[in-house]
């Protein structure tokens, strides 16, 4: 059938879509108002409209009966007043249900003709309506049953069929307060029976077995005034054979305890039909305490029954799991989905308290999430991971009278692929952070294992591997292992041994190319002679056999077209992986590898530049004695614009020292543009400032040259003074025999690049045994410090130093931590006077 319509009357066959008088027709309106009188616990009608909710993913349902107005008997979603539970017959949608007296399906209630002009429509309140009418046993309909939402939305068919089951739920639980109204006037001896919604009431005189019933009970078991006999007889003779064994059993427990008792049992009527009967009675003592008396009431439970199994048909095919709990936390209902989740049978556990029956969740989430629900009456819902099936589950539960229902459904799936982008991410942002080839493999190892296998192995090329194992480049159609993993540190010397000896990888095919995908191998038997033989070479011996009985996943180290080598995973147990993640995974560490390759190659070549543009050795420099290092940065591909220089001219020494800003070849090649016209303008004689001051003047016809840094000094080893300017350059730092290292003093000038400016000359003297320091920025800066802290640790370093200029310089490279991890490029340039040293 259509949503779009849904169930309705036909709009043409009718001059509007209800009749309002015809609906308060006296019938109808006394018996609903008799059901309102008696009442019927709010708390079942709670549940049932709770569960309405629930199973139709509804947000709100409610039970409406109508009389002269209606009025909401039950609602879930909505906290209302008294007065917001009554109202206007023309305002409600379960109107329109009670006159269609059929299922009312509204997909999109604002372009309904017959309900868009409501007022819980044009309010906003109700958006979609599924609707049941609720009919008694003689087909007086009564009301209706309903869930709604505050938007547009399709109803499943089995959204009908189970509000429809539970409406048969309301409808017994209505119509059994109705018929204790109508017994409650008969007699005292029906208290009982009024609470648990009784039809007939019994006495039953144990010592005579004296039975009397009432007309509805015995209508019930299918007798007449002419056949039934007030005995106990009269009643045994209509059990169903079949259930004679429960119900003296049930009885015993009542003599014993001279109590109260309740049992669901079958009668054969004399026309063979069979009905289910509901009897809950009490055993009267006598004044010895003795059991004398049984009082009690009993009603047809045979339509509740039939409701119940059908619900209970409706939760077995349901593809969510659901269970039941009491207040006890005793297991009462289990349907087939939940016993296939949590590989229990329902016949080991109804009746069961949950947490004797599964320690293992005791303490934790499911508890605490489930004693929160009973607490707080509100439902919960909640992801855990469930240790006997390692697996996870989402779980909603919700309290009700009976106790506590639970739906849930595995979403390990779901975790997995979460877990599985997790992991990628993770890949790509670690992989992305290094240019190294080696933490690069590390990190691929990292991920992989334990988390994806036992051990990885990865092997490159020979000509990619020979330079990373600092060998020469091998061959390229050969693979190579590069790096080892096991998730027992204990069994990596064996592994390596055991792959040496007997490859995992394949030979690379001519063509350079891998077929598509991973191929799957076992590792090959290995005879135990040569296992022996490796032993004896330093590997264990078990552990070698171990690691030859496992599966290995080869995937391809792909990247732009060209095979890098293979990763070789072990799976952690049985011949299965976990293709698609390890192939991710694999394309993603031949992406980063293939660019730190290019990278490392790329660096290389602008390092052999930048080393050809700076002095090979240092010049004839007469009795004056000159270190000289350059460090280009651990970060960074290219070469930098640092640079020294250190050129005799006469019998003086001209000394510079200098910063070309940038990275690159440009930088390199603009660097040796600098060096070499210092070189040429100190040769021709000009001094410090001259010198800068030209280069200052002439810089955009000369260089092309954005902006450099630089330090331009000349010592005079006879008179041992030092004649020295700067154009934006740090000051040189002098360490003398008798004194504290101390930073010169310098008036600089701007940098080169920015135009002409002044540069003031400054000339002292250099005591005999003193050290000249000059360095680039390099040196002396570092991230998160103050240059005026770096400047401070270069001077300390130079406190009570008296070695050679070689020596000085690597001092100060390991003091100040540039013979290892360095930000940026250094330059450094040590003079000392021979005669001194």
């Amino acid at each position: 059938m259509p949503q779009e319509s849904g169930r309705v009357l036909d709009s043409r066959s009718a001059p509007g879509p209800w009749d309002v008088p015809g609906l308060r027709e006296h019938g109808r309106v006394q018996v609903v108002q008799q059901i309102v009188a008696q009442g019927v616990s709010s708390e079942v009608l709670d549940a049932l409209t709770d569960l309405a909710a629930k199973i139709t993913g509804a947000a709100f349902a409610q039970v409406s009966l109508l009389a002269e107005e209606q009025i909401i008997a039950a609602s879930s979603g909505r906290d209302l007043t008294i007065a917001q539970r009554m109202g206007p017959l023309e305002d409600s949608l379960c109107t329109l249900t009670v006159a269609s007296a059929d299922v009312l399906i509204v997909p999109e209630a604002s372009t309904h003709p017959w309900v868009k002009n409501l007022p819980p429509v044009t309010a906003g309140l109700v958006g979609s309506y599924l609707g049941v009418p609720l009919a008694l046993s003689d087909g007086t309909v009564i009301g209706a049953l309903c869930a709604f939402d505050s938007r547009p939305r399709s109803w499943a068919d089995s959204d009908v069929e189970l509000i429809t089951a539970v409406s048969k739920i309301v409808t017994s639980q209505l119509e059994g307060s109705l018929a204790a109204a109508q017994a409650q006037a008969s007699s005292a001896q029906f208290e009982l029976a009024v609470a648990a919604a009784e039809i007939g009431g019994f006495h039953w005189d144990l010592a005579t077995d004296t039975m009397t019933w009432d007309q509805r009970l015995r209508d019930l078991f299918g007798y007449d005034d002419a056949t039934f006999v007030p005995h106990i007889d009269s009643f045994r003779r209509r059990v169903h054979p079949e259930d004679v064994d429960r119900l003296q059993a049930a009885m015993n427990v009542a003599f014993e305890q001279v109590g109260d008792f309740q049992v669901e049992y079958r009668v054969v009527r004399p026309d063979a039909t069979v009905r289910w009967v509901e009897a809950r009675g009490r055993v009267l003592p006598d004044l010895l305490g003795r059991p004398a008396r049984v009082v009690g009431a009993a009603y047809d439970s045979t339509a509740l029954r039939q409701s119940r199994d059908e619900l209970a048909r409706l939760l077995e095919t349901m593809t969510d799991a659901f269970m039941h709990l009491d207040p006890s936390w005793r297991f009462t209902y289990i349907n087939t989905r939940a016993e296939q989740l949590i590989s229990r049978s329902r016949g080991e556990l109804l009746g069961k308290k949950v947490w004797e029956s599964f320690p293992e969740a005791a303490g934790t989430a499911f508890q605490q999430q489930f004693e929160r629900a009973v607490d707080s009456r509100e439902p919960v819902n909640f992801e855990e991971f469930y240790p006997p099936t390692q697996g996870w589950l989402e779980v909603r539960a919700w309290p009700d009278p009976d106790g506590l229902s639970i739906y849930f459904h595995d979403i390990t799936d779901r975790k997995t692929a979460e877990s599985r982008l997790r992991l990628l991410a993770t890949a790509s942002i670690q992989m992305a952070q290094s240019l190294e080839p080696t933490e690069i493999l590390r990190t691929l190892a990292r991920l992989v294992v334990p988390a994806l296998g036992r051990w990885i192995v990865v092997a490159l090329r020979g000509d990619i591997a020979g330079p990373l194992l600092g060998e020469p480049a091998g061959d390229p159609s050969q693979l190579r292992t590069v790096h080892v993993t096991h998730q027992d540190p204990a069994r990596v010397a064996g592994l390596r041994a055991l792959v040496s000896a007997f490859p995992l990888a394949v030979d690379i095919p001519a063509d350079g190319e891998f077929a598509d995908g991973p191929v799957t191998e076992w590792l090959p038997g290995v005879p135990d002679d040569d296992l022996a033989g490796l032993a004896t070479a330093g590997s264990d011996l078990p552990t070698l056999r171990a690691l030859a009985g496992s599966a290995a996943l080869v995937v391809p180290l792909s990247s732009r077209g060209r095979t890098l080598g293979t990763m070789t995973v072990a799976a952690l147990a049985g011949p299965t992986f976990d293709d698609e993640l390890l192939i991710d995974i694999a394309r993603r560490t031949a992406s980063a590898l293939d660019n730190a390759l290019l990278y490392n190659t790329e660096r290389r070549s602008a390092q052999t530049l930048q080393a050809s543009l700076l002095p090979r050795d240092s010049a004839d420099l007469g009795n004056v004695a000159v270190a000289t290092r350059y460090l280009p940065a651990v970060e960074g591909a290219m070469a930098g614009g640092d640079f020294y220089q250190a050129v005799a001219v006469g019998s003086k020494v001209l000394l510079a020292l200098g910063d070309v800003m940038g990275h690159g070849m440009r930088s390199a090649a603009r660097m040796g543009q600098l060096r070499a016209i210092v070189a040429t303008l100190g040769l021709t004689g000009q001094r410090p400032a001259q010198l800068l001051q030209f280069l200052a003047g002439q810089t955009d016809k000369l260089l092309d040259l954005e902006l450099a840094t630089l330090l331009v000094a000349l010592y005079d080893p006879e008179q041992r003074t030092l004649t020295y300017a700067s154009a934006g350059h740090p000051p040189p730092l002098l360490a003398t025999p008798d004194a504290a290292p101390q930073y010169l003093a310098l008036d600089p000038g701007p940098p080169l690049g920015v135009g002409a400016g002044e540069f003031p000359e400054l000339t002292v003297a250099i005591p005999p045994g003193s050290s000249l320091v000059m360095y680039s920025d390099g040196l002396v800066e570092n991230r998160g410090e103050s240059l005026t802290d770096g400047l401070e640790r270069l001077r300390l370093a130079l406190v009570e130093i008296r070695l050679p200029p070689e020596l000085v310089a690597d001092h100060i490279l390991a003091v100040l931590g540039r013979d290892k991890a360095r930000d940026d490029d250094v330059a450094l340039l040590v003079l000392a006077h021979e005669a001194d040293l």
